[in-house]
């Protein structure tokens, strides 16, 4: 029970976790910081404390795709990445920092140049021993872990696949793109206007 006309000190915790993905605190409804206090009215009311995603957003340091049919030329400067069945791969090297615990989710974005109806698989290689001017299908990682399967967006439209709790720490991770079928997939790569990204959420 509150009393009318008594102060009452409302507090929001700086940070939140829900459904296994972390919130921190934006704002108040009545526009009060964090931790404030209020007088207690008359009429009954309610206020609301509004919390947002706690992320970031890092970029490729290298990326790259790979194909059988050159086994042996690099296309790390190319605008494109590419995936195509088991002939034509894309590899992109992430450098995360600032985590102080695993992350709570993590989502890859690629922009869409070439949709595929059979969208793309999504593996985390298990070595980082890799150059974008270096890479080609002849000397190239394996794919390691599988992460996900997306169906691939309209040409002109980011692609957004949620890798869960794939990243445990700081540190450099690669990821392979590689094709579900003979239908390719086209992204840009690091080396236009739309970046391939890496949402971490804390």
């Amino acid at each position: 029970m509150v009393i009318v006309g008594s102060a009452n000190v409302f507090t929001a915790p700086a940070s939140q976790a829900l459904g296994g993905k972390g919130y921190v605190f934006q704002s108040w409804s009545d526009a009060g910081a964090a931790s404030h206090t209020r007088i207690a009215p008359a009429a009954p009311a309610t206020w609301t404390a509004t919390y947002k995603p706690s992320s970031f957003t890092v970029t490729p340091v290298a990326d790259a795709f790979v194909t059988s049919t050159s086994p042996g030329t690099n296309f790390g400067k190319d605008a494109s990445l590419r995936a195509k069945g088991s002939v034509t791969r894309s590899y992109l090297k992430f450098t995360i920092s600032g985590l102080t615990a695993p992350a709570k989710d993590v989502r890859l974005r690629l922009w869409v140049t070439n949709p595929s109806g059979a969208g793309v698989d999504v593996y985390r290689a298990f070595t980082n021993s890799w150059s974008e001017t270096g890479v080609t299908w002849g000397h190239k990682p394996a794919l390691g872990v599988w992460l996900k399967s997306a169906t691939s967006a309209v040409a002109g439209t980011w692609l957004t696949i949620d890798l869960g709790r794939s990243i445990t720490a700081n540190g450099t991770y690669t990821l392979v793109i590689r094709g579900r079928s003979s239908d390719p997939a086209w992204f840009a790569s690091r080396e236009t206007s739309h970046d391939p990204q890496l949402v971490v959420y804390r």
